[in-house]
């Protein structure tokens, strides 16, 4: 089995809603018991688009992002993975590449290293495995068509809907009151391309945010001084139906 550095095994110390926290206990050691223990540097390419490659990463500590480039030169973050997660699962069950995305390390990342074929064969040899992958893409998917179903809404309400969801996957409260600091580096043309806007416009609507007091922003770290204020601008609540009496109905 891998050596895992700083690293547990036991279901309960992977975070909330990462695969191996829904992953049984058995079956999780399994998959770990079959990678291979790496340690990645920051900005490192893992994965890279277009290469022919069948390997799967098992991520135990760290961040890394996915990212698409277009045939128009655009880089496009289309999901942020950390520590728990699979990374380039994708391919081997597909059965064929090339690779559609690239993988790159957010800080050091220590990952476990699995060949396609002896992924394929866990799969196949144990049912709660499958089923969890299942599960678990199948809820990738259904996140990924709301958020195309997002881009109807104005690029503010997506900013506002994205911040408060890095929020809760990697908030980190910070000392001395309510105040949480997003635990990632993301660039603000990294927030622009994960919600299809220009970098201009996130820039002008993060200054609003600085000069209202609910954000604050450095290099590649953003602070919500007001998360509550930020919960209700991403979900405002929906205003009442009114019902119109049939016979105004009929006048209209």
């Amino acid at each position: 089995m891998a050596t895992l550095v700083g690293a547990t095994a036991a279901v309960a110390g992977w975070p909330h809603g990462s695969f191996l926290y829904q992953l049984p206990q058995p079956s999780c050691d399994a998959l770990l018991a079959a990678g291979t223990s790496s340690i990645f540097p920051g900005s490192h390419r893992l994965i890279r688009q277009g290469e022919d490659s069948m390997h799967v990463l098992v991520l135990c500590t760290g961040r890394v992002k996915i990212t698409l480039d277009t045939v128009d030169g655009h880089r496009i973050l289309i999901e942020v993975r950390s520590a728990g997660d699979l990374v380039g699962e994708m391919e081997p069950l597909l059965g064929e590449g090339p690779r559609v995305a690239s993988v790159t390390t957010i800080g050091p990342v220590q990952a476990l290293v699995l060949d396609g074929p002896k992924f394929l064969l866990l799969l196949h040899r144990d049912v709660d495995l499958d089923m969890t992958l299942l599960r678990f893409t199948t809820r990738r998917l259904q996140a990924m068509n709301a958020s195309r179903i997002n881009l109807s809404q104005s690029v503010r309400d997506r900013l506002y809907r994205l911040l408060d969801h890095l929020v809760d996957r990697y908030g980190e409260p910070v000392s001395g009151g309510s105040q949480v600091r997003i635990d990632i580096e993301l660039t603000q043309s990294d927030l622009a391309s994960s919600i299809g806007a220009s970098t201009s416009m996130v820039e002008r609507i993060m200054s609003d945010l600085r000069k209202q007091g609910i954000v604050t922003s450095q290099y590649r770290q953003i602070t919500i001084h007001q998360p509550a204020v930020l919960r209700r601008l991403a979900h405002p609540p929906t205003p009442p139906t009114t019902l119109i009496p049939r016979q105004q109905r009929r006048r209209i």
